[in-house]
């Protein structure tokens, strides 16, 4: 993926309710901060999910973490509810400066059994 169409045609927004995260209602764990780590990665799963499929029809994406502050007034969101991830959904442009990706060898991030293990 290179540069992203400034204006994408669809940004899947994802909107949490932080007192039902917090309060338990939609989690399993009762821990107000590990409650709301839970529910962070609760929504990063349908995320993935839609990029993947979006992917496979083609399209490309970017994943969005926008600042709290922003998303919630740009989205008009009452109070109590944040944006803590968006999808943007469209099509690369052409001729774009395309960034160099460098990944490391999975053996030097693969692990047998315990941490630092061949």
């Amino acid at each position: 993926m290179g540069d992203f169409i400034p204006d994408p045609s669809v940004i899947f927004a994802v909107i949490l309710d932080f007192e039902k995260c917090k309060n338990g209602e939609h989690r399993c764990i009762v821990h107000e901060e590990l409650g709301l780590y839970e529910s962070l990665l609760s929504i990063a799963m349908p995320v993935l999910q839609a990029d993947l499929q979006a992917t496979a029809l083609g399209l490309n994406t970017s994943l969005i973490t926008p600042e709290i502050e922003k998303s919630t007034e740009l989205l008009n969101l009452p109070e109590g509810y944040f944006c803590p991830l968006a999808l943007g959904i469209g099509y690369e442009l052409e001729g774009t400066f395309q960034k160099e990706r460098i990944r490391e060898p999975v053996e030097k991030i693969l692990f047998y059994e315990k941490f630092g293990e061949k």
